[in-house]
């Protein structure tokens, strides 16, 4: 059950781009075939969620840049913040000014 479970888990994981675990099935799938790379990539899903669960930290994918991830989620409330209390003030020809106290 968990091996069927996993291996649909390393199929989605397989499609995700910008994922360790999307070039390493690719990488694998040239070499040893797609359904050899599907059950080697469901064994490294295993293997990184047992180190997850006993360092107990969330998982932080090498791919990936969570600080721009979050500045890019996060600046445009940023702004909104700080035009309602009037330091980030717009110009009419679009172009944004800081007021300082």
């Amino acid at each position: 059950m968990l091996r069927a479970v996993f291996t649909e888990c390393a199929l989605g994981a397989a499609r995700t781009r910008q994922c360790q675990f999307h070039t390493f099935h690719r990488a694998l799938t040239a070499r040893r075939g797609y359904k050899r790379a599907t059950v080697a990539t469901a064994h490294k899903l295993v293997r990184t969620l047992f180190a997850v669960l006993r360092d107990a930290k969330p998982y932080r994918d090498p791919d990936t840049d969570y600080e721009a991830l979050l500045v890019k989620r996060n600046a445009p409330r940023w702004v909104r913040m700080l035009q309602h209390y009037d330091v980030l003030h717009t110009l009419p020809d679009g172009t944004m000014r800081v007021r300082f106290a």
